[in-house]
């Protein structure tokens, strides 16, 4: 489901259809968010087609293996994913504010330490993005030598995934830091934490960049590319 949105921001990108309200684009215009109803049978055509084609394309990949499908394709968006994102970020350490987030980003809460629901998230955060438990990696590692080097190669999957992320959070604060300060609020009171939250401010840092349609695009398109979510 969250491919399919990454491959609907690659168009909106185009024209930054979120205007001046990421969120209010993201949550009303894009998703309709009802929060009345708990269930029902009617859907949203926008989510529901982009879905469609998503299934198709990793159905696509996945028949063409792992070398011929997900090796080629990530020989091709994992630098081009490194070079526009890291585009993105340096643009939202330019923000006016992003020392706000940054501040809120790497300043301490101790206390977080004791809530159960801290460690279960970031429990569920690390099996997800590592892929762990899924058979992914069974998978893979069928296409070893059998000399592998498997603690080194973990190693090297494990702090570049993290390492990525904490990447990922400095431009998600940074971005939220601007926000923050243009709405005279707390960072904290900017958007609702969850997964919408990419969707919320990085829009807003391609608004503010440079040939941010382009850079956006790019992102968007690599964001939703089969097999590579890690």
């Amino acid at each position: 489901m969250i491919v399919a949105w990454a491959g609907c921001y690659t168009f909106f990108s185009i024209t930054e259809a979120w205007g001046d309200n990421p969120e209010g684009f993201f949550l009303e215009d894009f998703l309709h968010v009802d929060a009345e109803s708990s269930f029902g049978l009617s859907f949203v055509p926008g989510v529901v087609w982009p879905l469609i084609i998503v299934w198709v394309a990793t159905l696509v990949v996945l028949a063409l293996g792992v070398q011929r499908g997900i090796g080629n394709a990530n020989r091709i968006f994992v630098p081009l994913l490194v070079v526009l994102f890291g585009a993105l970020v340096i643009q939202a350490l330019l923000l006016d504010g992003a020392a706000l987030g940054l501040d809120a980003f790497f300043t301490p809460n101790w206390e977080a330490l004791t809530d159960t629901g801290v460690w279960i998230a970031a429990y569920a955060q690390i099996f997800f993005s590592l892929s762990v438990a899924f058979g992914i990696m069974l998978t893979y590692s069928s296409y070893l030598k059998r000399k592998t080097n498997l603690t080194g190669s973990g190693l090297v999957v494990g702090f570049s995934n993290s390492s990525f992320e904490v990447l990922a959070g400095i431009g998600v604060f940074s971005a939220l830091g601007f926000m923050a300060q243009a709405q005279g609020v707390a960072v904290d009171e900017v958007v609702a934490s969850g997964i919408g939250l990419a969707f919320i401010a990085f829009p807003t840092i391609v608004s503010q960049m440079p040939g941010g349609p382009f850079s956006g695009c790019c992102s968007s398109a690599r964001s939703c590319s089969p097999g590579s979510h890690r």
